[in-house]
Formats: C-alpha cells, structure tokens, sequence
C-alpha cells in the first residue's frame, strides 16, 4: 500500500470520532445540567502527521494502521449553562463552579443536573434514583414547605434539617463522563474540596451549554472532510488495483 494513504486514513478516523460525539452532544441539548465535550488526540511524533494534541488512550487497530496509532480523549466544557425558572422547589440549579455530590451502586459520583425529586422513602434523588448527598449524609425530607438558601441549607417548615453537599476540584478538572449527566474522577489521587464558589437556585434548573447552531455548523464542517479523506482513500484503492493488475498481465 503507497505510504501517502497514512493521513488520509488518520484524518479520516479522526473526523469519525468527531462526527460521533457532536451527534451526542446535539442528542442533549435539552439535558440538564450536560456540558458540551470535544475529541482530542495524541497523534505520536513518530508518524508522518506532527504533533501531540491530547495524552490519553484507545488506539487505531494496528492491523488498520500497521505500527502507527491514535490515541484519543473527550473531554468537557465545564463553562456555565443557562439558567431557566421551573417553579419546582426539587429543581436546584448550580451557578458558579461546583458539583452535587450523588451515591450510586458504583460509588461517588458527581453531576451538575439538579432535576431532583423525593422517593418513597422521603429521600433527595436524582431522576434515576440516586441519592444526593447531603453534609450528614442522604438527606431525608419530611414536610411540605422546602426552602433551600443559595449555601445549600435545607429548611422544611420553617426547621433546618442538613445542607446539600457542594463540592469542587483542582482545574483542569481530571473528571470523565458516564451515563445520565454522572462523572466520576478519573484517579483516586484526584481530592473533592468544598466549593465556595458556587451558588443554588432553588426552583431554576441548568441547561446544558451546548449552541446547537454552532454544533450543526461544526457538524457539516467534518461530514465534508470525512467525505473528502474517503475519497482520497478510495482513489488509492483504485490505483493500487490497476497497478496489481498491470504487474499480474506483465508476470
């Protein structure tokens, strides 16, 4: 195979990656709480491609790519979304820098999607079930008038019960996503710190940050170099078989 297939093959991955993850973000544009993500790569400085983009991992399948590889990432804009009035005194949004803390099955995780409600046993969930954390642990609520301050303190009736868990890290954030607007940290030697940053709103909800025009601009932009490396690639296949062709009537 001529070498100069290389780049088109790399770019062509790449645009498919790409391609992959504006779909996701345009599919939650309505999410709460969600955060616009990127593809980054590590293309290694021994291909004919240049330089290091992003450190992290999957590579290319080396019996596509020979002894050469892709490593790639995605990661997140964590920049403010707007902020919308439900009425929902359950509906908490985030303003500033800063994560509600959530138990799940697998462990801490964190979200910045405060569409809460109460289960059946009076405790502060996600819409999944989760519980969220509160400083005396899940937070339990008992009563009708449910008023939570900017600091996260909790009152039912008139009496405090706990206050919500705000927490924040060290940026660049080391958080990678998981499913239903989750993130969990991406080493155990990465430390939570209370967020004094960040404030609630108590009947708001976050949006998500994405710009779907600006997303549907970007989209376009890689279907037409996807489509333009697939046609590079598709006129080295046809080179390559007339030129087995050639050689197979000269032999």
């Amino acid at each position: 195979m001529f070498k100069e297939i290389y780049p088109a093959i790399f770019s062509s991955f790449i645009q498919d990656k790409r391609l992959d993850q504006i779909a996701n973000n345009l599919a939650n544009v309505n999410t709460a709480g969600y955060k616009q993500h990127r593809v980054v790569f590590d293309i290694p400085a021994s291909t004919d491609l240049g330089n290091k983009v992003s450190m992290n991992s999957e590579p290319v399948p080396a019996a596509l790519l020979k002894n050469h590889s892709i490593n790639f990432d995605v990661v997140g804009d964590f920049s403010q979304g707007t902020i919308q009035h439900t009425g929902n005194s359950l509906d908490l949004a985030l303003s500033g820098s800063g994560f509600f803390e959530i138990e799940t099955p697998q462990g801490i995780r964190y979200t910045r999607n405060g569409n809460f409600t109460l289960n059946s046993e009076g405790k502060l969930v996600t819409q999944d079930g989760f519980p969220v954390i509160g400083e005396n642990g899940n937070i339990i609520i008992k009563g009708n008038n449910i008023s939570i301050s900017p600091g996260g303190k909790i009152s039912v009736d008139g009496r405090q019960i706990d206050s919500i868990k705000l927490i924040d890290f060290p940026k660049p954030y080391g958080l990678k996503r998981l499913k239903n607007s989750l993130y969990g940290l991406v080493n155990t030697n990465i430390k939570e710190e209370k967020s004094n940053e960040v404030e609630i709103k108590q009947g708001f909800l976050e949006l998500s940050n994405i710009n779907p025009i600006s997303e549907m601009t970007r989209m376009i932009n890689v279907m037409r170099s996807y489509e333009s490396y697939q046609k590079v690639i598709t006129m080295y296949d046809v080179i390559t078989s007339k030129v087995v062709n050639e050689l197979g009537r000269l032999m």
